[in-house]
């Protein structure tokens, strides 16, 4: 596949290039970036990914959690089985509302 880029202009009325200004900046792109997107893939999604940051993060506290149960079993050669059990519904409950959130995005997001 050849490297060498083809270089073609666009002419915008005024209106239109505020309005395609506008959408390329609410995702976070150049115009270039955004038009060439669109005329390849004709759509362009963005999610709020806030909620799949507070489900990574309690992911890492149940880490957390997990190696502080292995602390003690490994300096008392035993863990109660609530405190696994306790755990390991946990994880079960977020790794089924992370796989919830996850399926309906594309591998054409941007993230």
């Amino acid at each position: 596949m050849s490297s060498k880029y083809i270089e073609k202009h666009i002419k915008f009325t005024d209106e239109q290039y505020a309005i395609v200004s506008k959408k390329a900046e609410e995702l976070g792109l150049r115009v270039g970036a955004y038009v060439k997107k669109m005329a390849i893939q004709g759509e362009i999604k963005r999610y709020d990914l806030s909620e799949l940051r507070d489900i990574t993060r309690s992911f890492r506290m149940i880490g957390t959690e997990l190696n502080q149960i292995a602390k003690v079993a490994n300096s008392t050669g035993e863990v109660t089985g609530k405190a696994v059990e306790e755990i390991k519904r946990q994880y079960e409950i977020l790794e089924g509302v992370f796989e919830n959130y996850l399926k309906p995005l594309k591998p054409n997001v941007i993230l």
